[in-house]
């Protein structure tokens, strides 16, 4: 009987001393989680800003189909430049969206993980699995950051090109007197 009480008392102080070495590194997780979030979240926006521009511009496109063919084969061709340019500008913002919305599920799976481990903490139960659920999570933040810097540098480079294109449309669109 004496046995099974030190065995318990040990298992307790053990999981006692496994939540506060874990309490600094969880809510370090935190921190730069939300950090993370954030910054996926400003990118998700951008690109979404992005597409709205780029279908309005479209739709602009479209309106002077007429007036283009009107004014003769140049103007024609280059609308219809301008245009493909712009779906395939639309088409690489569309395939950024999908690599974003692909990440966010995973990243949702690890706020849930996060939101266990810190509700583990306030409880004072950990899973024994906790610090390893902590270096997975800093690697999936890790991911984030990468990504998000990774796409907002395609971003940046597609919307500098999309306002060479739209400077072009302007030009193109006050020459037919629209």
């Amino acid at each position: 009987m004496r046995t099974l009480s030190l065995l318990f008392v040990a298992t307790l102080l053990f999981a006692c001393s496994n939540v506060s070495q874990l309490e600094a590194p969880i809510q370090e997780l935190s921190i730069r989680w939300e950090k993370e979030r954030s910054s996926i979240a400003s990118t998700v926006e951008e690109v979404s800003r992005s597409q709205e521009v780029t279908r309005q511009v479209l739709e602009k496109m479209a309106s002077v189909e007429e007036q283009a063919t009107q004014a003769g084969e140049a103007a024609q061709s280059k609308l219809a430049t301008l245009q493909q340019e712009m779906q395939a500008k639309s088409c690489m913002l569309g395939q950024i969206s999908q690599q974003t919305s692909e990440f966010l599920t995973e990243w949702q799976a690890g706020t849930l993980a996060l939101a266990d481990l810190k509700t583990g903490l306030a409880d004072g139960k950990l899973p024994g699995d906790a610090k390893t659920s902590i270096d997975n999570l800093n690697a999936l933040a890790s991911k984030a950051g990468e990504n998000s810097s990774a796409w907002m540098t395609q971003l940046l480079s597609i919307n500098a090109e999309l306002d060479i294109i739209i400077e072009s449309f302007s030009n193109l669109a006050a020459g037919l007197g629209r």
